[in-house]
């Protein structure tokens, strides 16, 4: 076999206390077992985003958290900025839109190996200004770049001043001079282009440091149960949670097109629950029963899918653009949403090889990805972006391509079966942890599941058919051995 499963079996509240409590353990002697075992066991983590989250430390909700993604350091206000300068793999391949470089949207992943060089930038800064050690300054007012509406050459705490006077220009000369002497600095010269030039190196310096500290704070990995290139991404969350979050949209665009008006907004309530119902999930004479997704107060709910439903949903996807998005005047919108529905699929699909990806499948594989995302940006901007659309646009599953080659053998679609087997198993036909004695209430739905494996695997035949071949064997043997007796 060339990939193996280690089953450890918990009935538990899914949170960080149960994480800390029950599964570091767990992942302490995986490590130690891989460890012990270098060049000949590699393991792989395929979770969803929630628990690698919770196995990192690092990482939370998109926009929520100030650096949300527990791959890379981006700040939760930049999601959807441009990088200034593009990426190697970017200049490399020379991406091009109508004549100019396409837009880079690619974060570097925040592994062991960068953060260490992050840690040692730090450590260079430290022992270059010593005085960083002990920031911020209590008595220290002067600031750099632009932080504000005022002209800075007016403002007496900047750096860039400009005093009308002689005596404002000396006093902030002074100013300066005092700046430099709190960190142990000593001064280059006295004239004020000089001190200017020297504190502006400073203080740009100590911004530099302020945002090391945080990122390496933000992204640290010291207490993460795996390695962080171990931390596959699931690719049937990542299609599931993607494909929701461009359903919603859709769906609440032709929400606020008709919220002034209930009765334009029953209907539309209406047309959606036909499409899903008799069309995508069932048909005219054997209806499903999914009900649009409303709160208490009447305004729209989350839509929350199985991923085969997601899935159909998405194959459909203009149908659901022509009734969210009704008439003429809106042709031009109803195509935007049709073609980024249409890029989402092929990238999709794309992650559906089930055989390793060559170096150019991989760079195709991205350009698509960035297709994606760039239409995905003008169509919704900040605000549509996800964890995992952002994955995607970051150039993060192509990181994990690069490493693992693969990630559809790491799809966690069996194992969901399995879970909701299990959680039917244990709400149907037991007693919850209930009655009398102390005896495990999960020893037996381990044991069943592990039976279920077998069979389903095919481990289950081979191992009996072996006690059989091994026992036609014995029986041949002391039958072969009683004839020489006798003889």
């Amino acid at each position: 076999r060339h990939v193996c499963y280690p089953l450890h079996v918990h009935i538990a509240k899914d949170n960080r206390e149960f994480y800390a409590t029950e599964l570091t353990p767990f992942f302490k002697h995986i490590n130690d077992l891989e460890d012990a075992h270098e060049g000949g066991l590699k393991f792989g983590h395929p979770q969803d985003l929630y628990s690698h989250q919770k196995c990192l430390g690092v990482g939370g909700a998109m926009k929520n958290k100030t650096y949300a993604c527990h791959l890379c350091n981006i700040h939760k206000d930049d999601l959807n900025k441009v990088n200034d300068v593009a990426c190697d793999d970017c200049i490399r391949l020379g991406r091009r839109h109508e004549g100019a470089p396409t837009p880079c949207y690619h974060q570097t992943v925040s592994d062991e190996q960068l953060l260490a060089g992050l840690q040692q930038e730090r450590e260079a800064l430290l022992l270059q200004y010593a005085h960083l050690a002990v920031l911020p300054l209590r008595q220290s007012k002067m600031r750099c770049g632009n932080g504000g509406i005022n002209d800075n050459r007016s403002d007496m705490y900047h750096v860039e001043f400009e005093g009308r006077s002689v005596q404002s220009r000396e006093l902030h000369r002074v100013m300066m001079e005092n700046e430099l002497r709190m960190r142990n600095i000593v001064p280059d010269g006295t004239q004020a282009a000089q001190l200017r030039i020297q504190l502006s190196e400073i203080l740009l310096t100590e911004n530099s440091y302020n945002i090391l500290c945080k990122v390496l704070a933000a992204n640290s990995l010291d207490e993460a149960m795996v390695k962080l290139e171990k931390a596959i991404p699931c690719l049937l969350h990542l299609e599931n949670r993607s494909s929701e979050a461009i359903i919603s949209r859709l769906v609440h665009r032709g929400w606020e097109l008709r919220e002034d008006s209930p009765e334009a907004t029953r209907q539309f309530i209406s047309l959606v629950e036909t499409l899903i119902n008799e069309k995508l999930f069932g048909s005219p004479e054997c209806k499903s029963s999914w009900q649009f997704p409303l709160e208490e107060d009447g305004s729209m709910g989350d839509f929350k899918f199985a991923n085969w439903r997601a899935r159909r949903i998405m194959l459909h996807y203009n149908d659901l653009v022509e009734i969210c998005l009704p008439g003429d005047e809106r042709a031009e919108e109803r195509n935007s949403w049709s073609s980024v529905a249409s890029l989402y699929r092929d990238c999709i699909m794309a992650l559906s090889q089930r055989s390793d990806f060559s170096d150019a499948q991989i760079d195709n594989f991205q350009n698509m990805a960035d297709d994606f995302f760039s239409t995905w940006l003008v169509l919704i901007g900040h605000d549509g972006i996800t964890n995992y659309i952002h994955m995607l646009g970051a150039g993060h599953i192509r990181y994990f391509l690069k490493k693992w080659r693969n990630l559809h053998r790491f799809s966690n679609q069996g194992w969901e079966a399995y879970n909701a087997l299990v959680a039917n198993y244990w709400h149907h036909r037991t007693q919850k942890g209930g009655g009398k004695g102390e005896k495990s209430k999960i020893l037996e739905i381990a044991m069943w599941l592990l039976r279920v494996m077998m069979w389903r695997t095919g481990e289950g035949d081979r191992f009996f058919n072996n006690i059989r071949h091994n026992n036609e064997n014995d029986d041949n043997s002391d039958y072969d051995s009683d004839d020489d007796d006798d003889g």
